[in-house]
């Protein structure tokens, strides 16, 4: 990816020549400008994504950390069991 984030670089698995598209392109299809055939233009995570995730997990840990200690091993095991059943939810969309 360049720097600046407003654009996205692909390489074309026909020809290899390397080219460039706007953000907006991320999961989808672009034309090579050498072969003309179509390319995917793969999505990526972005920073705020891990950012907003590495947020969740600490929120998540402090909530089990919280429960283990009012509520003992089977409190703080249903919550730990619930927070890793979100965040497994959560990166099976992405």
């Amino acid at each position: 990816m360049s720097f600046g984030n407003s654009q996205v670089d692909v390489q074309c698995p026909h020809c290899h020549i390397t080219f460039f598209v706007p953000v907006s392109m991320k999961g989808g299809l672009a034309n090579c400008p050498d072969c003309q055939k179509a390319v995917p233009v793969l999505h990526g995570f972005d920073f705020l994504f891990w950012l907003l995730i590495a947020g969740g997990v600490a929120v998540s840990l402090f909530f089990v950390i919280l429960a283990f200690l009012v509520y003992g091993f089977l409190g703080g095991g249903i919550v730990l069991g619930v927070c890793v059943a979100l965040f497994a939810l959560v990166l099976s969309f992405t």
